[in-house]
């Protein structure tokens, strides 16, 4: 866990329970599967560690997420941007499909630069390599709940892969 949060309860999730990003408790730990997500003292996702597996057909909660970025594009200035709802950690990965695994990010770094990281994962995974990753969300602006920043580190059979920070704008590598 990162050790500037504090955890006041331990909370499972499950499929049938599907949780809006809005009904988070804050300094919360939700495990789902072999992933932990924490909330911040706001009730704010800020971090998730994983171990991938990989989940062809994962179940998605499409509606909530959807929601993310909408609701962010209103209350956001720092980011005028179109905003969608992305995971810290792939539902193809076993990662929980709402929650605590949803942020609002860029569009474009949806598409780009986390899914560069995140494709690399899901071929180490499919590939029977044990892949464990920790996403680390930032928020210079706390009052527009739109993380700035995400840093992704990753392990391939314990080896670590690097640290990879990513900023929440349409600037990003492909």
């Amino acid at each position: 866990m990162a050790a500037d949060l504090v955890i006041d309860r331990v909370e499972p999730l499950t499929l049938e329970v599907p949780l809006r990003p809005a009904d988070l408790k804050a300094n919360t730990a939700y495990t789902y599967g072999k992933n932990v997500y924490a909330t911040d003292a706001r009730g704010g996702v800020a971090y998730m560690r994983g171990i991938a597996t990989y989940t062809p057909n994962a179940p998605r909660h499409n509606s909530i997420q959807r929601a993310v970025g909408h609701e962010a594009e209103g209350k956001s200035t720092d980011h005028p941007e179109k905003l969608v709802g992305g995971h810290l950690g792939a539902v193809s990965l076993g990662g929980y499909p709402s929650g605590p695994n949803l942020f609002a990010q860029n569009a474009n770094m949806n598409v780009s630069a986390f899914a560069t990281v995140e494709r690399d994962i899901v071929k180490a995974a499919r590939a029977g390599v044990s892949v464990e990753y920790e996403v680390r969300l930032a928020d210079d602006s706390p009052g527009d709940h739109v993380a700035s920043v995400a840093v992704i580190n990753y392990w391939f059979d314990g080896v670590h892969q690097g640290e990879y920070v990513l900023t929440n704008d349409p600037h990003q590598w492909k």
